[in-house]
């Protein structure tokens, strides 16, 4: 039997919702996990849930999120598919035979056909399928700027979100999540939804709700609509031009957020979310 060196967290949401905080319940446990080629399991970890509902549960809701970094394991279990995107990214880098160009903002953008449509849906179909796309090697891309077209071929090349979250604005990352919605990248969805979570705040929450609602996000949605409702959180948002104009242009939104200030009718079943686990290899 072989062993996984490891180093681990649980982080749980702080009980008022309002700050996007973790407070950190156990962190930096170091623990041996058993391998077999079939299994994983974990020996020693155990964590009282009644503890945790009555000091982190809120409205029936607990959020724990799980941070896994590997620190030493047995090399035939290493992530190899590390090596693979290594070379992808000097692929990228080096510049060499790109085979289509995007405008972007009177930016041309150069990539490869291949990888695009390996990773989007919608890629493949405008650059292999019978649109017009198909037929020309510069494609003009309307509706978004060139930082987050770029942010998108980062991401495409080398599966990496934490550089892309240094560099880009609450901002630019609401439009990588519009954009990512638009080319079907779900996984990069869902890492932008989560920045978003994690950055709620008066100044962002409206717009963040608003992007949401017209992109299909019930989850991030419910989670505007928890921080908008609360009490001190609507007092100030109520005083806000994005207040009015979002009561202008969304009406159906207003209708959401009284009844949530008002607090549904009824039992309120328990429930327990788990934010997406950040399992780190390196």
């Amino acid at each position: 039997m072989k062993e996984v060196h490891a180093e681990y967290s649980f982080l749980v949401l702080d009980k008022t919702g309002s700050t996007g905080k973790y407070f950190p319940l156990q962190k930096h446990i170091v623990q041996n996990f058993s391998y077999n080629p079939y299994a994983y399991s974990c020996k020693g970890c155990s964590i009282s849930t009644d503890k945790l509902e009555a000091e982190f549960c809120k409205d029936g809701m607990l959020i724990i999120y799980v941070s896994i970094k590997v620190l030493s394991a047995p090399s035939e279990i290493v992530d190899q598919s590390s090596w693979l995107r290594d070379d992808i990214k000097k692929l990228w880098e080096r510049e060499e035979r790109f085979d289509v160009s995007f405008d972007v903002e009177g930016e041309r953008i150069s990539a490869h056909k291949f990888m695009l449509a390996a990773k989007s849906p919608v890629f493949e179909a405008e650059l292999y399928g019978p649109m017009t796309e198909a037929k020309s090697s510069c494609i003009k891309i309307k509706d978004m700027k060139a930082e987050v077209f770029n942010a998108i071929l980062r991401f495409v090349y080398t599966d990496n979100y934490e550089h892309i979250e240094k560099v880009l604005s609450i901002e630019l990352v609401q439009d990588l999540f519009v954009a990512a919605d638009r080319y079907a990248l779900e996984k990069l969805k869902v890492l932008c939804q989560q920045r978003l979570w994690v950055a709620l705040s008066i100044d962002t929450v409206l717009s963040t709700l608003i992007v949401a609602e017209r992109h299909s996000s019930a989850w991030l949605k419910e989670k505007c609509l928890e921080f908008a409702s609360m009490p001190e959180n609507f007092t100030e948002l109520a005083l806000t031009e994005e207040y009015a104009q979002m009561v202008q242009s969304f009406p159906s939104l207003l209708i959401e957020l009284r009844q949530k200030i008002r607090g549904s009718s009824g039992s309120k079943k328990r429930r327990i979310s788990f934010a997406p686990a950040d399992v780190v290899i390196g």
